[in-house]
């Protein structure tokens, strides 16, 4: 279930102020889902909201927009999702593309059983945890001038950004990463930008704020990472401000 769905070449434009409310259950829900379309970059007005709410199913994320399959694409400005639901802020994978710039995208890092479904086919992408934006298997991410919260509980893997695999990209700038709401429990992790090998990310300043206990601002676990103008403020007990496992360069 979900708002808008482009697929087969198919395309709706949403005007300026638009608003998707989205509910969820065993099956999951999706906002806005385009599907090998690449969208003209009028397709979507500014000021768009995506509300995610109701009863949460344990089952399958509940996402504000997925982007997904090679030549697709999006392009928002003052894109919003928010609400007690949503899992997932906006994935670009296997080759698409998403580009935001002015926006907010607040989410509750929740861990479905099963995680992402794709809406197409019913395609289960296990092991995804929370997050308000990613990149992976090949997506690009291009951000500016955004704001990624992430309100999470404390037996929940959550992520501002995640970023791996297929030589997934993202540009970032001009942003801010808050993590927020329960400190993680053990075996539980919190991050504000996590990148996993097989992507690139270049960082042009960005602020991180990790408020809650064992939590880390930055986590490189393979990718290739550029930052130039990072500020990391970590208040939770036994929080790390950055953490890499590869060699990367921080300026």
């Amino acid at each position: 279930q979900g708002g808008a769905w482009m697929d087969n070449g198919g395309l709706v434009k949403l005007g300026g102020n638009t608003l998707i409310n989205i509910g969820g259950g065993n099956n999951g829900a999706t906002g806005i889902y385009i599907n090998g379309v690449n969208t003209p970059s009028d397709t979507f007005g500014s000021g768009i909201t995506i509300n995610i709410d109701g009863t949460h199913s344990d089952q399958n994320a509940w996402t504000g927009v997925l982007v997904d399959g090679a030549g697709a694409s999006a392009v928002f400005d003052n894109l919003r999702i928010q609400g007690d639901s949503a899992d997932i802020g906006v994935l670009a994978q296997s080759g698409a593309s998403a580009n935001l710039t002015n926006s907010n995208i607040t989410i509750n890092g929740h861990t479905p059983t099963n995680s992402l479904i794709i809406p197409q086919d019913g395609t289960y992408f296990n092991g995804l945890s929370g997050f308000g934006l990613g990149a992976l298997n090949g997506g690009h991410l291009t951000v500016s001038d955004s704001h990624i919260t992430v309100n999470s509980s404390a037996t929940d893997n959550a992520y501002g950004i995640f970023t791996g695999g297929g030589n997934a990209t993202l540009n970032l700038s001009d942003s801010t990463i808050s993590i927020m709401g329960a400190s993680a429990s053990r075996g539980y992790k919190k991050v504000g930008l996590m990148t996993k090998a097989g992507s690139t990310a270049t960082i042009n300043n960005l602020h991180i704020l990790t408020a809650v206990d064992h939590s880390d601002g930055l986590y490189n676990g393979g990718g290739n990472l550029t930052a130039d103008g990072l500020t990391i403020v970590a208040t939770g007990n036994q929080s790390i401000g950055v953490v890499s496992a590869f060699p990367m360069a921080v300026t």
